[in-house]
């Protein structure tokens, strides 16, 4: 998983947005790629939450859990979760 930094929404949108061509009076393509982006996070949110609940589960089974890098990983996701809250 590539490092992530911390971005401001706004920053990030507008930075997407720069990076596909649109210039910043082009508000409706700007605008449709905002919806599609947002679609994309809200699927990527939804499967974070199912792959959490699945290694939940298993480290109830098991009594272990994900070491090191992937627990560091799994951290990072419940941290993203709580954030789009």
């Amino acid at each position: 998983m590539p490092e992530t930094t911390l971005i401001t929404p706004h920053i990030e949108r507008c930075a997407l947005a720069l990076d596909h061509g649109f210039s910043t009076v082009d508000h409706r393509r700007a605008a449709a790629l905002l919806r599609e982006l947002a679609a994309d996070r809200d699927k990527w949110l939804n499967n974070s939450r199912v792959l959490l609940a699945n290694i939940d589960q298993l480290q109830e089974f098991t009594g272990e859990g994900p070491e090191d890098e992937d627990g560091a990983m799994v951290e990072q996701i419940r941290v993203e979760i709580e954030q789009s809250k």
